[in-house]
């Protein structure tokens, strides 16, 4: 396998990874009254949990999108990231736009191409140069990291966390490969 064809492939699991972790955001909705009840917490301190997640979420996709756009690849996002203004419809729509964006950039890239250097500025305002190849790797190391944190959040929450880890993508990706070899006349 490429490299470019490895980090496509990353880049599905990023995808289904951030698709999960979004759920399991919304499972905890319709739980957090009783979550606080049974943990003997203020409802206010499992809601902020709640926040959090979405918080966290927003961070990831905003981070891609600035990452995206560094590269040339898309519009900038706000310039301050969401933190609680982003309710998971938002967070979905997000995903979705950015999954396209995503696709796209990567389904054209050869292995040629993620050698070459990105320039740009930092957060810290200092001037940064990277391959395309490095970007990319952060972006979905940093997905996975924060997907890790949303998990945490949304067991103290009352909710399902979801399992995200490369290996059940991994094994879900072989299932269906196969399952289609089978459905084939």
């Amino acid at each position: 396998m490429s490299e470019s064809e490895r980090l496509r492939r990353l880049h599905e699991f990023d995808r289904w990874g951030n698709r999960l972790a979004l759920a399991s955001i919304k499972s905890c909705e319709g739980v957090l009254l009783s979550q606080a009840s049974r943990i003997g917490a203020a409802v206010d301190d499992v809601y902020e949990r709640y926040a959090r997640a979405l918080a966290v979420m927003g961070h990831i996709l905003w981070a891609q999108r600035r990452w995206l756009w560094r590269m040339g690849e898309c519009e900038p996002p706000p310039e301050v990231m969401p933190v609680k203004e982003w309710p998971v419809s938002r967070l979905e729509q997000e995903a979705t736009d950015l999954d396209g964006l995503w696709a796209r950039f990567l389904e054209g890239i050869t292995d040629e191409d993620l050698a070459e250097p990105v320039r740009y500025l930092g957060s810290d305002g200092q001037a940064y140069q990277d391959t395309v190849a490095d970007i990319v790797t952060h972006v979905l190391m940093h997905g996975t990291y924060h997907r890790g944190q949303v998990a945490m959040l949304v067991k103290q929450c009352g909710g399902r966390p979801a399992e995200t880890d490369f290996i059940y993508f991994a094994h879900e990706a072989a299932a269906a490969t196969e399952k289609g070899r089978h459905d084939e006349p």
